[in-house]
């Protein structure tokens, strides 16, 4: 599954990194193999930031087969799906109307639709998440101001992510 069983993360062999360079990526690896065992949702359920997933983002960007994956991507389209969320409940909380908050919601769901779901976005991962979220049409046709479609992304999110790390030599 991408990890060695033993304690001894499989690139603390390197003998060609200076020491602490060493050390460093030793703890990457090491605390990312260990995260692994706990389940990918729980992991991306925690504040963006908390340690184990500032460490998980920096995995995903020194890891060679991570970045190939372009998981960093999928970590940060999930981000932002939350953070859509939580302004959104933020606003209410704040008394603004509803039609406030369904702006908010729309301005954000065109955020992300513009960055990660649509091929020219500059963090495209809908091919990645497959199924429809590549489908241009379908993603075109998304109600910004519904949240179940957005639910399901971070779903998808998730399963690619799990997927990817699976198939990791």
């Amino acid at each position: 599954m991408g990890c060695s069983s033993s304690k001894e993360p499989l690139d603390s062999r390197k003998s060609d990194q200076h020491p602490e360079q060493q050390s460093e990526q030793q703890w990457k690896t090491s605390e990312f193999c260990s995260a692994r065992w706990t389940p990918i949702e729980k992991l991306f359920q925690q504040p963006a930031d908390h340690e184990t997933r500032a460490k998980l983002k920096a995995w995903c960007k020194t890891n060679s087969a991570a970045k190939q994956a372009k998981l960093v991507d999928v970590v940060d389209a999930y981000d932002d799906v939350i953070k859509r969320r939580a302004v959104f409940q933020s606003a209410q909380r704040c008394g603004d109307s509803l039609e406030a908050g369904q702006s908010i919601l729309e301005a954000n769901g065109k955020a992300i639709v513009e960055k990660f779901l649509v091929e020219t976005g500059s963090k495209y991962v809908g091919s990645l998440v497959g199924g429809e979220w590549g489908d241009a049409e379908f993603v075109a046709q998304l109600k910004l101001t519904e949240t179940d479609a957005f639910n399901t992304l971070q779903t998808a999110l998730i399963r690619y992510f799990q997927s990817a790390v699976e198939k990791m030599p």
